[in-house]
């Protein structure tokens, strides 16, 4: 799996990285590994340190942590590049996860896997809707107030990179999700 994520790139490292599930039906009886672990004790793991996954529900990996150098042969590739070109562009996150097909050969269904990808904001448990609408409603009068403190503390910034700065911090809390499923091609000829 690769995963490239441009906007809100910092998202990555909080709380729980970026987790990717498979299962045979639901989410509700998958394996997952989530890279990075980003928080130790309520502390930012820095970038530097990244070492370490979290492992659930896979019955051939008794571990429920792994380094990134490990004997099941789980590999975790990643990178976090900023364009020096430009002053206010994200940095762009880029993602690659290797699982050897014999850890996820109890999760087929046939030769089709379902499979999510969940990328945390920075709560740990996911907001409810009512907390959504409510935060909503709320963004709208802060939003304002946040504009007002950014341009006197830098005037000549350009709305573009105000506006963007606020895009980030409505994003930092929400959730990214996508669920899909994966079908192995099947070579006749065995």
């Amino acid at each position: 799996m690769a995963v490239k994520k441009e906007e809100n790139a910092n998202k990555i490292f909080s709380w729980g990285g970026l987790q990717f599930s498979v299962s045979k039906e639901d989410r509700k009886s998958s394996s997952s590994i989530s890279f990075p672990l980003a928080a130790k004790n309520d502390r930012a793991v820095p970038h530097n340190q990244l070492t370490s996954m979290a492992v659930e529900g896979f019955s051939s990996i008794p571990e429920k942590q792994l380094n990134l150098y490990n004997e099941h042969g789980i590999q975790v590739g990643w990178t976090l590049e900023k364009d020096s070109d430009y002053k206010y562009v994200d940095p762009t996150y880029r993602y690659e996860l290797a699982i050897p097909l014999i850890h996820l050969k109890s999760l087929f269904d046939g030769n089709e896997i379902k499979f999510n990808i969940l990328l945390r904001g920075f709560r740990e448990i996911r907001p409810s809707q009512q907390d959504i609408a409510l935060a909503e409603q709320m963004e709208v009068s802060m939003q304002e107030k946040l504009i007002q403190v950014m341009k006197s503390k830098t005037p000549d910034v350009p709305m573009e990179v105000i506006n963007r700065n606020l895009a980030n911090i409505k994003d930092d809390g929400r959730w990214t999700e996508f669920s899909g499923s994966y079908r192995l091609a099947v070579n006749r000829e065995f």
